[in-house]
């Protein structure tokens, strides 16, 4: 279940999530995730943002809870050191 729950994340182009580079099981059986590394910082690093960049975040990242939600997944571990921040686009 978790390798085509892993599967179908790698193919929906989510633009909020880290592009899933592989993912399997190693040879124990312990499953593996390969993320693309994101450039930029975390949220805990943008130091002070203007109150325009700080909405476009902010609803960027709420959007990106909602589409997980969607799937009937969830994150536990939210935190601004979680969250990374290249540009605003």
């Amino acid at each position: 279940m978790l390798l085509e729950l892993l599967e179908s994340l790698q193919k929906s182009g989510y633009e909020f999530l880290p592009v899933i580079e592989s993912f399997g099981c190693d040879r124990g059986g312990t499953p593996l995730l390969i993320l693309h590394h994101v450039e930029g910082c975390d949220l805990r690093e943008l130091q002070e943002p203007e109150r325009d960049t700080a909405l476009i975040v902010a609803r960027k990242l709420m959007v990106a809870i909602e589409c997980l939600h969607e799937q009937q997944l969830s994150n536990i571990d939210i935190h601004p050191e979680n969250v990374r921040y290249s540009a605003v686009r």
